[in-house]
Order: C-alpha cells, then sequence, then structure tokens
C-alpha cells in the first residue's frame, strides 16, 4: 500500500527517458522492474541492519528489539524505544546507495522509510514525501490504534517509560554525532499523529482529494505550519496479473449480456500472516487479552456475505444470458484454507489476487473492500459505489467517509466477548449481505461516487505528480558531500556497536 502508487510515477519517468532507482523489499522486484527502474534489494544494501537478522520487516524490528533487551514491552513502548537505534543501524548503507546512483530527488514514505528522508538531508538531496493516507491528520488514527495494540496505554505512560531508556539515548546522542540531526522520540505522541519527516521534505504529495483529507488538529496544524502538503488524488497503475486478460474478458461478457459485476475484496493484510492484524490474528483493542474476530474470521464473514446477497446454486447458465445473475469476482488472498468450508457459488470467480485497478475501469456495479486507502481511491475514482468491511487502522476512518460522502455503506468490525465469535459472525455476515442489496439497488450510492470521481480527476493524479516532481529535480543542485566525516568510518562504528550489543 506505500509503494504500489508511486509505481505509475515510476513508469511515467521512464518513459520519459529518466532513471528511476528503488531501494524496497525483494517480493516487490517484479512490479518495480515492470516500470522500467532498477531494483536494488534493502536487505543487501543496508547491511549492519540486516546481517545476521531476519530481513523480514517485523521479524528485523523484534531482532533488535531484543538485542536492546527491551523486546517484552507494550508494542507502543518497544517500538519508540527501538526506532533510534534501527535508524542508525539503516543510514550508513542508504548513503552508499545514493552516493552510488546519485539522484536529483528521493521520493519517500514519511511514514516507513525516514531514513531516505536523513540520508538524502545529509547528502543534500532533495526530499519529496509520498503520503499514502488521507491527509496528516491520518495519523492521529493510526496512533490510536498502535495505543490499543500496546493494552491501552495513554501516550504519557508510553513516554514515562520510553524516556530514561538509555540504549535508545545512546543511538540518539551518536545519530546526532555522525550525522548532525535531533531525533525526537517524543514527536509521534506529542502532539498526538506528530511526524517530523513531514517537516524536512520540499513538499508532500498526498494521494487523495482537498475535500476526502482526515481533519488536522489544531496542534498538528501548528506543527506542520512550514510543512507543505500537495493533494494529487489516487495515482493509479496497470497492476499484472496472470489471470488478468480471462477477468476481464469475463467482466466485459457480462456487462455485454446486461450483468451486474460486483467485486470483492478485503485487502492484502487481513489475508496476511502479519502479526495482530493478519489472517490469525485477534486484534487488540485495549482489553486485556486480545478479542473479536481474527482476519480469517472476518474475511470468511464478508465473502459468505456476498454469496449470500448475490450467490447462485443451481444451473445459472440461462439466468447467465438473460442478465438476471450477476458476476461476483472475488480476492481471497494466498492462504492455503482461504476458502475453508465455504460454500461458493456457481456465479463467483475466485483468485488469489486481482488486477484492481483494471477492473474497476472496466466497470464494476459495487465493490465490498476492506477500506484501504489505495482500493478507497481507486473506487471513488471508478465511481464505483462501495461497502466497506473494515479491519483496522485507516479502513475505519474511510469507511466512516464512504457513508458520510454518500457513496455507500459501512459495516464496523464486530468485537464480540470471548466465546461468542460465531454468533457475531452471523449478524456480521447478515448486515454485510444487506447493505451489499441496498447499495446495488438505491442509485444515489453510485450518483454520488460518479460526482466525487470527476473531482478527484481534477487534482490531476500521475501528471500533476509528475511535473512537480520533475520541477523539482531540475531545480535540485546535490552535492553529496555530506559532513566532512567519512561514512566508512560512521558504518564500522555502527557495526561494532551493533556487534556489541548483539553479544549482551
Amino acid at each position: 500500500g506505500h509503494i504500489n502508487p508511486s509505481l505509475p510515477i515510476a513508469k511515467a519517468l521512464t518513459d520519459l527517458g529518466h532513471e528511476v532507482h528503488y531501494m524496497s523489499r525483494k517480493e516487490m522486484e517484479p512490479l518495480i522492474l515492470g516500470t522500467g527502474a532498477s531494483f536494488t534489494d534493502v536487505a543487501s544494501q543496508q547491511t549492519e541492519l540486516y546481517e545476521g537478522r531476519e530481513t523480514d520487516i517485523m521479524g528485523c524490528f523484534r531482532t533488535v528489539a531484543q538485542e536492546m533487551g527491551c523486546a517484552d514491552g507494550a508494542m507502543m513502548v518497544s517500538m519508540l524505544k527501538t526506532a533510534p537505534r534501527h535508524l542508525e543501524l539503516q543510514m550508513p548503507g542508504t548513503i552508499r546507495w545514493l552516493r552510488k546512483i546519485q539522484p536529483q530527488l528521493v521520493l519517500f514514505c514519511p511514514f516507513m522509510n525516514g531514513e531516505a528522508l536523513f540520508a538524502a538531508k545529509y547528502l543534500q538531496i532533495p526530499a519529496v514525501g509520498l503520503w499514502t493516507f488521507a491527509g496528516p491528520g491520518s495519523l492521529v488514527g493510526i496512533v490510536n490504534m498502535f495505543l490499543m495494540q500496546s493494552g491501552g496505554l495513554e501516550p504519557a505512560e508510553v513516554l514515562r517509560q520510553v524516556e530514561s531508556f538509555e540504549p535508545m539515548l545512546e543511538s540518539i546522542r551518536r545519530f546526532k554525532e555522525n550525522y548532525g540531526f535531533d531525533l525526537d522520540f517524543r514527536g509521534f505522541l506529542e502532539p498526538k499523529g506528530f511526524l517530523s519527516t513531514f517537516c524536512d521534505t520540499r513538499y508532500n504529495l498526498v494521494t487523495t482529494g482537498e475535500d476526502l483529507q482526515d481533519p488536522l488538529p489544531s496542534e498538528l496544524a501548528e506543527r506542520y505550519q512550514d510543512a507543505k502538503f500537495i493533494t494529487v488524488g489516487p495515482l493509479l497503475q496497470a497492476s499484472a496479473a496472470n489471470s488478468e486478460s480471462d477477468v476481464l474478458t469475463e467482466i466485459r461478457e457480462a456487462h455485454e449480456a446486461g450483468r451486474k459485476v460486483i467485486l470483492v475484496s478485503m485487502g492484502t493484510i487481513l489475508t496476511s500472516n502479519t502479526e495482530d492484524v493478519g489472517w490469525h490474528s485477534v486484534p487488540r483493542d485495549g482489553s486485556e487479552v486480545p478479542r473479536g474476530l481474527t482476519g480469517k474470521q472476518l474475511c470468511h464473514s464478508a465473502w459468505s456475505a456476498a454469496f449470500d446477497a448475490f450467490g447462485h446454486w443451481g444451473d445459472v447458465a440461462s439466468g447467465e444470458a438473460s442478465g438476471e445473475v450477476p458476476l461476483l469476482v472475488v480476492a481471497v488472498g494466498s492462504q492455503e484454507d482461504a476458502l475453508e468450508d465455504l460454500q461458493v457459488p456457481k456465479n463467483a470467480r475466485c483468485y488469489p489476487y486481482l488486477p484492481q485497478v483494471e477492473i474497476l475501469k472496466a466497470k464494476v456495479d459495487l465493490f465490498l473492500t476492506h477500506g484501504g486507502q489505495n482500493s478507497f481511491m481507486e473506487s471513488l475514482m471508478a465511481g464505483t459505489p462501495v461497502v466497506v468491511c473494515p479491519g483496522f487502522a485507516d479502513q475505519i476512518a474511510n469507511a466512516m467517509r464512504a457513508e458520510t460522502s454518500g457513496v455507500g455503506l459501512q459495516i464496523p468490525r464486530p468485537v464480540p466477548p470471548h466465546g461468542e465469535e460465531l454468533s457475531a459472525m452471523a449478524r456480521y455476515r447478515a448486515a454485510v449481505a444487506a447493505a451489499l442489496q441496498r447499495v446495488l439497488t438505491e442509485p444515489q450510492f453510485g450518483e454520488m461516487a460518479q460526482q466525487i470521481g470527476t473531482k478527484l480527476r481534477q487534482e490531476g493524479g500521475v501528471p500533476r505528480a509528475v511535473e512537480l516532481l520533475m520541477e523539482t529535480a531540475r531545480e535540485a543542485r546535490p552535492t553529496l558531500l555530506g559532513n566532512l566525516r567519512r561514512e566508512t568510518d560512521i558504518a564500522k562504528e555502527v557495526q561494532e556497536n551493533a556487534a556489541e550489543a548483539a553479544h549482551a
């Protein structure tokens, strides 16, 4: 979700004859290479961080936390204690890579890739943020989710547990000495949702419309006085999928026969193995132990609701020909038990992954979605009404926005008491089915989606983003000098500190 919106920018730039270089996760390599950009595996470059540690994001985070002696704390506490050390270990490899490719501009995710900003500042390269949430105010809800996952701790208590943690303070002191930058571990919580990386960019591209941003609390607005945010609307790409031609062909044939087309997708995180929010996880809501539905139970309930609302179980050939039987196109992810114990109707087509953007462009009458920022924006750009079944984080805000803006309905994630999960699933399934039928049959939802889609297209999208980036790159005069201290000395120091921590 953080990377996909950058891909159409990369494709547009390479089509214009410019070089684009990514340092990213190995699993993104095929999509990145498909844009014409070059790819560097982050684990092979940030060796100070990844050598001898797990190479997945959460695994590496846990390993560093264990080395620092803070792995057993609440999630938010552990994250803040570990973040400066994590950043310290990322910097040498990031600087080496930037020196090698000699860019005029760095485009980065302000939430996930602070090292890109600090390395760019160190080398005096202009940096631009790509923010794939609903404006800078959206981070407040994400921080609230982290606090819930940390046992419902208040910000003041989190900071009390963090502020005297000496290994973290040592990393902050070394970072200042080596690179000249101050790190403020309080910023994320004082004020809540503040992200300092926004303030050190030339500007931040926001992939939504001006009117669709989350509210910005006054204390955040004051801290962001010198930060610049430019809404460009959704940045849509052509997805790659083996089943693309077959799916699109069947959708076009369905339209020609006068059939309705319903797209169903609960996203990639709920169907993944991500801790706390994935397939097997029960979310934390501040209660003593996690409670509610697992990702699997939530997805199964939502998919079953679509089957209940629109499924046909007998001979569907005559109904398809007459246009009476809708076509259900469902993305179910890659779990082996994705459809376990589910009855799939004959008019449903289930795939691990789908070319979602192309399907929406080909016209969909209704989209059952988890409400992730990219999916929500893609549906609005296509003028498609929605039923949103949110899982976590910004999905909850987008679900509410879908309802208040009139483009669809939301069915909140149930949080039943322990032992009442099955009855909650049944009620949730019935509510989703009813919402699906209502949104499909009442025209005002589609009409409002079309209106908002027209406004979003006026934000400029990929052409506007590319225009801004090219203007910034043309003005860039990066020296690539950094300060006078040699990076090799710093890298050696970082490795020695890492070895000492691991030994301890």
